[in-house]
């Protein structure tokens, strides 16, 4: 996966699948297909951070128990 910008400035994340081996055209040495990956990319980085929070939450409730 690779982050790129596109020409109005945004940032997209694309990860390429080169297989030109199994798929082979000819007269091109070698060639690949991107896939937008971006909104994934985004979604998991949002629920990791989720669970980071949850999680100091969990673990600061815990110790208000206990002191």
């Amino acid at each position: 996966e690779f982050e790129i910008t596109c020409k109005d400035g945004s940032k997209r994340t694309i990860s390429w699948s080169n297989i030109s081996k199994a798929v082979p055209i000819p007269g091109w040495a070698t060639w690949a297909v991107g896939l937008d990956v971006s909104d994934r990319v985004r979604a998991t980085d949002a629920l990791r951070t989720s669970e980071e929070r949850f999680r100091s939450i969990v673990d600061g409730s815990h110790r208000l128990r206990r002191g």
